[in-house]
């Protein structure tokens, strides 16, 4: 089971549970399901979406964008950190 941990600026922190399967796409030149789920999310998107969303994390339910400012981590059902995601 996993949970997608998001650490904010002023280090609030929100929790969203993924389960056991989830993808994330990252944004590139030419990522079609990036794009696809991008427009899903954003029909309208704003310059902030445009400019900061490097990903997307789908775990069959929910969509979830990542924006470059924010730290996000997976971390287990136990709370150890299985993977940062970061832009870079």
């Amino acid at each position: 089971m996993f949970t997608l941990r998001t650490v904010f600026d002023d280090k609030k922190e929100r929790n969203n549970y993924l389960g056991n399967d989830f993808e994330t796409f990252r944004k590139t030149s030419n990522d079609d399901e990036f794009n696809y789920y991008f427009k899903e999310l954003f029909p309208n998107p704003e310059k902030n979406d445009l400019e900061q969303v490097f990903a997307i994390i789908y775990n069959g339910n929910k969509l979830i964008p990542l924006y470059k400012h924010i730290n996000y981590y997976i971390v287990t059902e136990n709370g150890k950190t299985f993977s940062k995601i970061s832009c870079n």
